[in-house]
């Protein structure tokens, strides 16, 4: 084991904590410690499919960790973030950060106060089409965000703006960041379970731009689409496919279009994202998608959540 690396490891093995051991193995950066599960039968698992050791008892593992992973269900996840950061303990928390406003403050109060890192699990901010799109982004008028899916066979104990839709407000208000909101629509529907599964949001910010986004849970395809439209070009962004196109004015062309398609590097987003935590870890950096970005995101899923309740009662 190398002295040098972070020490590192997982709490909860379901679906997603498996990625995470899978990826943090191959990371020539840490030593994969451990993991952790309140259910055994994930541990075990876990332990016979990737030969991980196993913790009865999460103190016992994060005596030995630098860092955590956290991929339990997300009423779990303060309590779980909470004691990994009042032991010295940096933290990667899947989205959303926590199930309240105050509990994901609570651990950026926590995380200040021990002078730790806190990294929130929004995915999208590492897909490759997104970031090379940044770079054409200047302004935008109107976005456009689609994120549908067929009926998943998880996360149906919360509701689709919680589940689906956060990774697209954390999206939108990277782009548009600082720029406070102005006005707020949203309705939804319980087609499927007890919660919303259907919801749309349009979003009105102060310098303009407004973002109409779209989260289903329930239909017969997959698409994660990013339209932007902005003065004098277009950009369309396939999150799932990984393409990224860009179309601009062009007066001098007979049909005024220039289109652009550009080459973006197939890299995986989880092995990006949790390398770039480990990174922040070993050079002392500011993760891109902090304690603070966690809570805007949550907060604005919270607002939109309140107001399809909200109409739906009238």
């Amino acid at each position: 084991m190398n002295d040098n690396k972070i020490n590192i490891g997982v709490v909860g093995v379901g679906k997603l904590g498996t990625y995470h051991v899978q990826k943090l193995q191959k990371n020539d950066l840490c030593n994969l410690i451990g993991v952790y599960d309140s259910d055994e039968g994930s541990m075990d698992r876990c332990k016979q499919n990737y030969g991980v050791e196993t913790f009865k008892d999460i103190t016992l593992l994060l005596d030995k960790c630098q860092a955590i992973t956290i991929a339990t269900p997300t009423v779990t996840h303060y309590n779980v973030a909470k004691e990994a950061l009042e032991k010295g303990l940096h933290v990667f928390i899947e989205k959303p950060i926590t199930d309240n406003i105050n509990d994901a403050i609570k651990i950026s109060d926590i995380a200040k106060k021990n002078n730790r890192l806190v990294q929130v699990g929004h995915i999208e901010r590492f897909n490759n089409a997104f970031k090379e799109s940044l770079e054409f982004i200047s302004k935008p008028q109107f976005i456009e965000i689609h994120r549908i899916s067929p009926f998943p066979n998880r996360s149906l104990d919360i509701p689709v703006v919680m589940d689906v839709m956060i990774h697209d407000l954390d999206i939108l208000l990277s782009i548009n960041k600082g720029n406070p909101i102005k006005k707020i629509h949203a309705t939804g529907a319980s087609v499927v379970t007890d919660f919303i599964d259907l919801a749309n949001a349009r979003i009105e910010f102060e310098d303009g731009l407004v973002a109409n986004l779209t989260a289903s849970r329930i239909s017969s395809k997959q698409m994660r689409k990013i339209r932007i439209f902005q003065d004098k070009s277009y950009i369309g962004i396939d999150l799932s496919e990984k393409k990224l196109d860009v179309y601009k004015i062009n007066n001098d062309k007979d049909d005024f279009i220039d289109v652009r398609s550009i080459d973006v590097k197939d890299e995986d987003a989880l092995e990006s994202e949790l390398s770039h935590f480990i990174g922040c870890i070993i050079n002392n950096d500011i993760p891109l998608v902090s304690a603070n970005d966690g809570i805007d995101a949550l907060k604005l899923a919270v607002k939109i959540e309140e107001l399809i309740k909200k109409g739906r009662l009238v």
